[in-house]
């Protein structure tokens, strides 16, 4: 059986990353002539962003919670965005983490697929760890990988205000015990779900969050619908990573399906699954 897929997808990001425990010895001007002898020919533009969290799908006894802090001496090394012209296309680079992101900003371009993302972040992804190698900087072995997909749904299509949450999603229903309380201003909520592996074993988790936004620059309102499906590899090196990706991305795009609802298919074209 193939996966759902919509001709009007409300897809606006995509992000496939892989996370390794920390480089040691890593300074900025590494990642800047990663830039420069890599990068810079696809990506010419650069921007510096707060390093995000190290963070690892934990199961059995339960823990307050998946997220582990890094703590360093002295100022941490940043996280790298390496642009297209657009800011379509990005690669993100930091001590722990390699990221590969589509985005449609305000280009109006198609999502380009699942398939020639994964293929460009396999890709480019070699690329970094024959220079991590080639410098002497450590050696990858990963540890987590994340499939991301964020969708914006605005406003007046199948939903008029934010307290409409039960129109686009099927987890939400505006029933109460009396008729005291009027229709919420606004909804948000999150919710995680365990993706079992042979044997029902659990290898990860699909994170589902929504939160109502509102679009710049004519302010319109929209709900974000993002869905991260994250865990360890399934197996040894590339191979291992490519399993557990392609496994994500089953579960962020049936996910993403089984929790909005046949209205929204409506309106975004559900075709029969490819």
């Amino acid at each position: 059986m193939g996966l759902p897929d919509f001709k009007k997808s409300p897809v606006v990001e995509v992000a496939l990353s892989i996370q390794f425990p920390p480089l040691k010895g890593v300074k900025n001007a590494h990642f800047m002539r990663l830039w420069t002898d890599v990068f810079r020919k696809d990506f010419p533009e650069t921007e510096e962003q707060p390093p995000l969290n190290h963070v690892l799908e934990r199961f059995g006894t339960p823990t307050p919670g998946n997220v582990r802090i890094q703590l360093e001496a002295g100022l941490p090394v940043p996280r790298y965005w390496f642009k297209n012209t657009d800011g379509t296309e990005l690669v993100q680079v930091q001590r722990d983490r390699f990221i590969r992101n589509w985005r449609q900003l305000q280009t109006g371009k198609p999502y380009p697929r699942y398939e020639p993302l994964r293929k460009k972040f396999i890709k480019q992804f070699s690329k970094f760890t024959n220079f991590v190698e080639k410098e002497g900087m450590g050696k990858i072995e990963p540890d987590q990988c994340e499939v991301t997909y964020v969708n914006d749904l605005p406003d007046g299509e199948g939903w008029n205000s934010f307290g409409e949450l039960g129109k686009v999603v099927t987890v939400w229903q505006s029933d109460f015990s009396d008729d005291f309380l009027p229709t919420p201003e606004n909804i948000q909520f999150t919710t995680s779900f365990i993706i079992p592996g042979e044997g029902e074993k659990p290898v990860g988790r699909l994170h589902v969050a929504i939160e109502p936004r509102y679009q710049l620059p004519d302010i319109t309102p929209l709900l974000r619908l993002s869905l991260t499906a994250r865990g360890a590899p399934i197996g040894k090196g590339l191979d291992g990573v490519q399993k557990f990706m392609d496994l994500g991305r089953e579960w962020v795009v049936k996910g993403f399906t089984s929790i909005t609802t046949d209205p929204m298919h409506k309106i975004w074209e559900r075709t029969s699954d490819r």
